[in-house]
């Protein structure tokens, strides 16, 4: 068993019916010692149940988005090994966080993401084309330290990730993870505001892949 720990940290927005269960699995990890919920601005009781699951507590007074509720996670962790995980999961099992920890954990890897299985045969094919949006992933804090604030933005931070950690010189890698489920954002949110949510991360997903694996690289061979 590694001696390192990990830091949890949970970005949360309204997510009281689902962060009990993940918290409690969380804590039944032992190779996890710290779990962190970054309240964003909740009008729900998401840190009130947070609070009796015997976790941390980071409340902001505003909902600023997911990537500013991480960086704040980040700073407070106290570990260099970072996980974040997803507050609208269900199926996340202890035994699942070991499979996408241990390979950081053990020196192996600067970041590993957990991919959640589709059910449709045809999607689980053609995700492995596609840039790999996770919000199950176990980094190196120094990974997230290299990013330029001007992209943890909104949904691009996962694509930032997946750059900067290819570019890092070290490895990375990924598993699919079986039994794991989102709560679509049109069950959370209604099917208007669902769509319209949808909508904004495909846009802002093609927006930060054209800045960093087009002008950013361009940038960069301009330098040379």
């Amino acid at each position: 068993m590694p001696t390192e720990k990990v830091s949890a940290v949970i970005p949360a927005y309204n997510e009281e019916k689902t962060i009990e269960p993940i918290i409690r699995e969380l804590k039944n990890c032992q190779l996890v010692d710290e779990v962190i919920v970054v309240d964003d601005g909740s009008d729900d009781d998401t840190a009130k149940i947070t609070r009796l699951a015997d976790a941390r507590v980071i409340s902001r007074k505003n909902n600023t988005g997911k990537s500013a509720a991480m960086e704040s996670g980040v700073k407070a962790a106290k570990n260099s090994i970072i996980m974040f995980v997803d507050a609208d999961i269900t199926g996340f099992t202890a035994q699942k966080m070991e499979k996408i920890i241990l390979p950081v954990l053990n020196g192996n890897r600067i970041m590993y993401i957990g991919v959640i299985r589709r059910r449709a045969y045809w999607l689980n094919k053609i995700m492995r084309f596609l840039p790999l949006i996770s919000g199950l992933r176990v980094i190196k804090k120094e990974l997230w330290l290299k990013i330029p604030n001007k992209y943890k933005r909104g949904y691009q931070m996962e694509i930032a990730l997946n750059y900067f950690a290819k570019t890092s010189g070290q490895k990375v890698g990924h598993c699919f993870l079986e039994g794991i489920r989102h709560v679509i954002k049109e069950k959370k949110r209604g099917p208007l505001l669902g769509i319209l949510a949808r909508i904004k991360m495909g846009l802002e997903i093609m927006l930060i892949g054209w800045r960093l694996y087009v002008i950013h690289r361009i940038a960069k061979l301009l330098n040379y």
